[in-house]
């Protein structure tokens, strides 16, 4: 299991993004293998040519070798035009694979280019072994 800091997360959910960032969060601690350390809301400041820039990471992972992934977690309906190396569909949370959902999936996992991930509720779960089934 990956190490979470910080350890304490906010017990209320604010608002639909920072929702979306503790359920990713969870299951990314218990899935992933024991030496990775996860960290959530980080954030970042630099000085490039005299323009100050400031922003945060939703989730980084870290590995004991330096490896980093940066995640930015959105809640709502994102567009990719262009595609993307890697996509990570979560939340899907579905009780019906309805034809407006079948639309939205294959946009989401037609656009990466080199790893798709998805993470499905035990519902949503059940739904596709019944679609596929």
């Amino acid at each position: 299991m990956a190490t979470l800091t910080p350890s304490q997360l906010p017990s209320l959910r604010e608002d639909g993004g920072l929702f979306r960032e503790l359920n990713v969060l969870e299951p990314l601690r218990l899935g992933l293998p024991d030496g990775l350390e996860i960290f959530h809301e980080v954030h970042w400041h630099s000085v490039h040519k005299g323009v100050d820039r400031h922003g945060e990471v939703d989730i980084v992972v870290l590995s004991s070798n330096g490896n980093m992934l940066l995640m930015e977690v959105k809640a709502g309906q994102v567009l990719l035009r262009e595609g993307a190396p890697a996509v990570i569909l979560s939340e899907v949370d579905l009780a019906e694979l309805t034809d407006q959902e079948r639309r939205k999936l294959f946009v989401g996992m037609t656009r990466a280019q080199l790893s798709l991930q998805i993470v499905l509720s035990a519902q949503a779960e059940a739904c596709f072994a019944r679609a596929l089934g």
